[in-house]
């Protein structure tokens, strides 16, 4: 074991965010449209799948959406950690609350506003996540996923529910030490396991795996960024929910980080089409459904049957979803995180001139 690297931005861990993005945007892609007749066919045991359908659950093995979410949280508990320790607790948390709510807030009024002009069409083509992830939107609904209650208009936004207990969860994980962490690895370990259906619960294991990363990074090969897409791939085929597959996620998810802390993959993590799809890869997880509610509206125009519909729209709605995502990111991303650090700015000069006159003599 070696102490951690320095806390400087590592823009590898930027593009590994942007992978999982768009592994997550690959696997929803291929939730709008039954296959085969099977409205959720990645809910039925290996003998169940058709051959079309078993070759889209190999695809999304490949691409695991739940190894990704996990990894999202993972990558939030290693590059918070040197945050927390580097800054003010209020400085902390207006910055983290900045960075995550106005994105996600713009994200549900855009959603909310074209939902409400063009509203969903029932078709027997889709399958259950293309049915239930585009809902009439009404002003509780709204509301309630603006206040993070529920998320009937922007489904993919419980993640930012976990983030912001995840981020309050970290300081606590930081000042853990000894048996204390121990203890605490093992109770969020078994809140994953017992509490799995719990998002206050379930996934605190995942930042404080992300928190002993970043507290001592292992002396381990490159290579074994290898092993991690085994486990995710291993999870995807034979796990998939529960708190068993949370802890999997999270140790693949810990494997990979350090690899490519050593170094592994370098080159294509630092390559420019990566690097861009790192930067607007919050964005990209935001607003990609609503290229695939546009698709969901056109999808008596697709076959029930065979591979290719999904490859079609696979097609489609990557470069699409880039290309809102790159919109979205300068219109509501970037401002978003200079407006975090204004405010952080502000703070500070005013903890400053608060200390200064303090200091002054009577």
């Amino acid at each position: 074991m070696m102490a951690a690297k320095s806390s400087k931005f590592d823009p590898r861990l930027e593009s590994l965010r942007g992978l999982a993005a768009l592994a997550v945007v690959v696997a929803h892609s291929m939730g709008v449209l039954k296959v085969d007749g099977m409205a959720a066919h990645w809910k039925l045991p290996l003998t169940e799948q058709s051959p079309a359908s078993f070759k889209l659950l190999t695809l999304s093995a490949i691409f695991n959406p739940g190894g990704a979410v996990v990894l999202f949280f993972v990558l939030s508990g290693f590059v918070l950690s040197p945050s927390w320790t580097a800054q003010a607790p209020v400085t902390y948390f207006t910055r983290r609350l900045t960075r995550l709510l106005p994105p996600m807030w713009a994200s549900i009024f855009v959603s909310a506003a074209i939902l409400y002009l063009f509203p969903p069409i029932p078709s027997t083509h889709l399958a259950e996540w293309g049915t239930h992830a585009f809902l009439n939107p009404s002003l509780r609904s709204l509301a309630s996923n603006l206040i993070l209650k529920q998320c009937g208009i922007n489904g993919v936004t419980w993640t930012m529910y976990v983030e912001i207990i995840g981020s309050a969860f970290i300081p606590i994980a930081i000042y853990a030490r000894g048996k204390i962490a121990v203890l605490l690895l093992i109770l969020t370990s078994a809140l994953a396991i017992f509490a799995h259906q719990s998002h206050t619960l379930s996934y605190l294991v995942c930042f404080q795996f992300g928190v002993l990363l970043a507290r001592r990074e292992p002396a381990i090969h490159t290579s074994w960024a290898w092993l991690a897409i085994i486990i995710f791939i291993f999870d995807r085929f034979c796990v998939q929910t529960g708190g068993s597959s949370t802890l999997l996620n999270c140790l693949a998810s810990y494997i990979l980080i350090a690899a490519i802390r050593r170094g592994a993959w370098s080159d294509l993590l630092n390559s420019k089409a990566l690097r861009f799809v790192g930067k607007v890869s919050f964005s990209l997880y935001l607003f990609h459904p609503i290229i695939l509610f546009i698709i969901s509206r056109n999808a008596n125009k697709f076959s029930e049957t065979g591979i290719l519909p999904h490859l079609l729209i696979m097609a489609i709605t990557i470069p699409a979803s880039l290309l809102l995502a790159g919109f979205a990111y300068h219109a509501f991303e970037k401002p978003s995180i200079n407006f975090g650090k204004k405010i952080a700015v502000w703070i500070n000069l005013r903890k400053n001139n608060s200390l200064n006159c303090d200091s002054l003599p009577l």
